[in-house]
């Protein structure tokens, strides 16, 4: 064996002499549109000052090279211009470097995130992304049934997914799940039982007794961060009423009912876009946010910095998130038979300006003015049919099998 020049992987004269050889029978060098010529990879290992094999490597996702030299290796390629031929490589290794990403509803400004930083990620290690729009059923239908059965005659090295069909899971490629683990499965979320957590400890910190939930239908992060948010308040605070959403998650106007009670100083959403929907709600019936109620979200999606007031929320990583997906696809691809993972990622409180001190406006228990004691007893909503206290389900951080 012979030890490459930068001391990074060994390879023996006969792969050397290969892709000598390969060279020397490429044929018209690629050019670029203005006409000069393309970037090869050992333009790049000149560069660079390593082996054309190591830069093989780097490009390919395998080997073994140093996180530090594939970094150097990536920038240089990138200054470049440097391209992959797909086509060539497809041909070669018998992958597409394409992923699938299958999302619920690309309107949805969360989900149009996490699809951008996926495709950011994929980039970073040279694979096109193709997406299939769920559109938000919340049952799986014979359209998009097919539309994911599909990604398998494009075909695709691999699916991340945030929606969990039986046609996703019979997918026979590496599926790499958004939100909730399944056993077996490779998964990425939020801690939103830390989320539920830390935003009950932040209402209550500042005097919050009196609490109105807006929830979302949705299954996903949202039955958890809720049940985590009550299991804090218990003892300390009243859950006075529960509305549940449409599933399109916007408030309809039986919602008015609710909101004209003021029996509540804080009104907590399942994320932000049913608080949007909430503030505009309130808006129109002449009760000002946050001097009459607060209200706060969760996700952080962009719009909750833009909308008046700006909202209080709970941020999501989901440019972690994304990475995190693309590693755990790749990795499975290069590892077939690993024990399945999962990666439990950090949610962070972001004060704004929805969510102040309770105001001496609302109407309190047996009718007073302003947040006047915690009572015992709890006022169902439109949710009567779920427990307005519940036990938050286990949750293990160990790797599953």
């Amino acid at each position: 064996m012979i030890e490459d020049d930068d001391g990074l992987g060994k390879k023996s004269g006969q792969e050397m002499a290969t892709a000598r050889d390969r060279s020397s029978r490429a044929g018209p060098r690629v050019r670029r549109t203005d006409g000069t010529p393309a970037p090869r990879l050992k333009d790049i290992a000149k560069i660079a000052g390593v082996s054309l094999q190591t830069v093989s490597y780097v490009m390919n996702n395998n080997g073994s090279v140093s996180e530090e030299v594939r970094a150097r290796v990536r920038q240089i390629g990138k200054r470049m211009g440097y391209r992959p031929n797909r086509s060539a490589k497809a041909m070669r290794t018998g992958r597409s470097q394409t992923l699938g990403l299958v999302i619920s509803d690309m309107s949805n400004p969360f989900y149009a995130e996490f699809a951008r930083a996926v495709e950011r990620a994929a980039a970073v290690e040279g694979y096109a992304v193709l997406l299939v729009d769920a559109q938000a059923p919340a049952a799986e239908t014979a359209e998009i049934a097919e539309r994911i059965a599909g990604l398998k005659s494009h075909p695709v090295d691999g699916v991340i997914s945030a929606v969990r069909y039986p046609s996703v899971l019979a997918l026979d490629v590496p599926v790499v799940l958004l939100g909730v683990p399944v056993r077996g499965r490779d998964s990425v979320s939020s801690d939103d039982v830390r989320g539920g957590k830390a935003l009950a400890e932040h209402l209550l910190s500042l005097g919050h007794r009196r609490f109105g939930l807006v929830t979302s239908p949705l299954p996903g992060g949202i039955p958890i961060r809720r049940v985590a948010l009550m299991e804090r308040l218990r003892g300390e605070a009243e859950i006075v009423w529960e509305y549940e959403t449409p599933a399109s998650e916007m408030v309809a106007p039986d919602i008015a009912g609710f909101l004209l009670r003021r029996d509540v100083s804080i009104i907590v959403c399942s994320n932000d876009i049913v608080a949007i929907s909430v503030q505009r709600a309130l808006r129109t019936l002449g009760i000002v946010v946050p001097d009459d109620v607060s209200v706060v979200g969760y996700d952080d999606i962009p719009w909750a910095a833009i909308v008046t007031p700006a909202l209080t929320t709970m941020r999501l990583p989901l440019a972690d998130m994304g990475s995190a997906a693309v590693r755990f696809v790749v990795e499975r691809l290069h590892g077939p038979r690993r024990r399945a993972r999962r990666v439990n990622l950090p949610v962070t409180l972001v004060v704004r300006e929805s969510v102040a001190k309770p105001s001496a406006r609302f109407v309190g228990p047996e009718g007073q003015i302003g947040n006047a004691g915690v009572s015992n007893k709890s006022i169902s909503g439109s949710r009567s049919d779920r427990p307005v206290r519940a036990s938050v389900p286990s949750r293990s951080n160990r790797n599953e099998t």
